[in-house]
C-alpha cells in the first residue's frame, strides 16, 4: 500500500526504479500509464514548473494514472534518461499508453542545432516511433533561435515541411503556445494543431499581497543574462564608481565587444537602458534585483548589476521545485512587488499570476522580424504596450506609467487559466 500512496504524491521523484516496474504495477492495478517528457532535470524554473503542473493536472483527471518523468538531459532515474534510436525505439517502448510533452520551447527545428532537441519531435524518423503509444504536445513553443522555414521551392524547405508533416501525422494531439509555431505546423499541413496558453497557466490565480506598509513603490528587476555578450566582472569593478552615476560607461564597454554585430548592439542598448532605469528609480522607489541560480547564468548577471549599484538588494528565489506546493515561496516574493521587470517567459507568467504589473524586457528580437515567445505572450494577453523597446521609451518612464494603468492583470490571467484547463481536458479525452 505504501507504494500506491507514494505514486499518487506530486513529488517528481517516482518510487519506480524503471519503466518496466511501472508496467508491472499498472497491469496489476489496471491503470493508465503515462510518460511525461520535459526538461525537468535542468536547473531551470520553467522546465521544472511545467513538469509539476502537467503531473498535477493529469492526476486530477485520471485517478488511476501511473506516471513517470523522462528528460533527454537526465543522468539518473528520476527523471529517467530519454533518447530515441534510428528505429523509433526509446527507453519506454511498449510500456506506456501515452506520452505527453509538458510544453516549453522545444520546437527547435528542423534542422536541429543540437540532435537532442529532435527528441521532442520523435527523432530522425517520427513515423517509426513506438506505434502503440498515443503522443501529445501540450502548449509547446518555438525556440527563439529556431531556423526559419526555407521557401518551399528550395530542397531545404521541402525537407523541413516533409519532416514536420511526418511528425504531425504521428502525433495524436498537437497544441502550441505561440502563433509562430502554429504557422510553422500549418505550413506542413498539420491541420489538427491548435493554439493554447502555456500549460503553467493551469495554476489558479494567487493574489495574496504583502501586508507590509511601504512608503515607496517597490520595483523588482528579474533580468536574465542578455544575449551572448559577457560582462567582465573585473572590469565592472573598475567601472562601478562612475557607471552608477553615468551608465553610458557600461554601454560603451558592452557595445565594443563586436561593433558590427546587430545582436551585441541590441544587447548593449538593453543593458544601458536597464542600468539607466535602476539609477533613476533608485532615488524615489525601492528597487531590488531578483534572480535565480539557473542554467543560463542569471545569477552572475545579477551580481554584475549589483556591482554597479551596491545599495540595491539582490533577492534570490528557489527553483528546486519538486511539487507545486513549493512555488508558494516564489509567489510570495513576486506578490511583494508593485512592478516586476522580467526577461524570462515563465517569470512573466508567475508575476501575472500574483497580480503584479509586468514590464517585459526582450533582448532576443528575431532578425527575421518574427515575434519572440515573450513578445507573442504579451500580445496574446493584450499587454503589448508593456514590452520595453529601448529605441522608443525610457524603461524608467514605462515602469512609472504602468503604476497608473488599469490593473487588468488578474482578469487577463484568468482567461488564459480557463483555456489552459480546457486544453488539459481535451488531452485527457484524446489520450484515453
Amino acid at each position: 500500500m505504501s507504494s500506491v500512496r507514494r505514486s499518487r504524491s506530486y513529488d517528481l521523484h517516482r518510487p519506480f526504479k524503471d519503466a518496466r516496474s511501472i508496467h508491472v504495477f499498472a497491469a496489476k492495478m489496471k491503470s493508465f500509464k503515462v510518460a511525461v517528457w520535459s526538461g525537468s532535470s535542468l536547473q531551470n524554473l520553467g522546465d521544472r514548473l511545467l513538469a509539476a503542473v502537467t503531473e498535477e493536472e493529469l492526476r486530477r483527471r485520471i485517478p488511476a494514472i501511473v506516471l513517470r518523468h523522462y528528460c533527454p538531459w537526465a543522468n539518473g532515474r528520476h527523471p529517467a534518461p530519454l533518447h530515441i534510436n534510428a528505429s523509433g525505439g526509446w527507453p519506454g517502448t511498449g510500456m506506456f499508453d501515452a506520452v505527453v510533452v509538458a510544453g516549453g520551447g522545444v520546437l527547435a527545428g528542423p534542422p536541429f542545432q543540437h540532435p537532442v532537441m529532435a527528441t521532442f519531435c520523435l527523432g530522425d524518423h517520427p513515423e517509426l516511433f513506438d506505434p502503440r503509444v498515443k503522443f501529445a504536445w501540450n502548449g509547446v513553443g518555438l525556440q527563439d533561435n529556431c531556423p526559419d522555414l526555407a521557401p518551399e521551392s528550395k530542397a531545404q524547405g521541402r525537407w523541413q515541411r516533409s519532416y514536420l508533416k511526418a511528425f504531425s501525422q504521428r502525433a495524436t494531439y498537437l497544441s502550441v503556445r505561440d502563433k509562430t509555431a502554429l504557422s510553422r505546423l500549418k505550413a506542413a499541413e498539420a491541420a489538427h494543431a491548435v493554439l493554447t496558453p502555456d500549460p503553467t497557466f493551469a495554476l489558479p490565480l494567487s493574489l495574496y499581497k504583502s501586508k507590509a506598509f511601504r512608503r515607496k513603490p517597490r520595483v523588482g528587476f528579474m533580468i536574465g543574462a542578455l544575449g551572448n555578450s559577457k560582462i567582465d566582472t573585473d572590469n565592472l569593478k573598475h567601472l562601478a564608481p562612475t557607471a552608477t552615476r553615468n551608465p553610458e560607461h557600461v554601454f560603451r564597454y558592452e557595445s565594443h565587444l563586436d561593433a558590427d554585430s546587430y545582436r551585441n548592439k541590441n544587447t548593449a542598448m538593453h543593458f544601458f537602458g536597464i542600468c539607466s532605469a535602476i539609477s533613476q528609480l533608485n532615488k524615489s522607489f525601492e528597487v531590488n534585483i531578483v534572480t535565480a541560480n539557473n542554467i543560463y547564468g542569471d545569477q552572475y548577471f545579477a551580481r554584475s548589476l549589483a556591482l554597479l549599484f551596491p545599495d540595491v538588494r539582490v533577492q534570490n528565489i528557489p527553483i528546486d521545485i519538486r511539487s507545486l506546493g513549493q512555488i508558494t515561496e516564489i509567489q510570495e516574493v513576486f506578490a511583494s512587488y508593485d512592478v516586476l521587470v522580467c526577461s524570462r517567459f515563465h517569470s512573466v507568467i508567475l508575476a501575472l499570476r500574483a497580480g503584479v504589473r509586468v514590464i517585459a524586457v526582450d533582448p532576443y528580437k528575431h532578425l527575421s522580424g518574427q515575434p519572440t515567445k515573450l513578445a507573442d505572450l504579451l500580445q496574446q494577453l493584450g499587454l503589448e504596450h508593456r514590452i520595453w523597446q529601448p529605441e522608443s521609451i525610457g524603461l524608467a518612464d514605462l515602469i512609472t506609467s504602468s503604476l497608473h494603468d488599469e490593473h487588468v492583470e488578474p482578469a487577463r490571467y484568468e482567461v488564459q487559466h480557463r483555456a489552459a484547463m480546457h486544453t488539459f481536458d481535451e488531452i485527457t479525452q484524446t489520450l484515453r
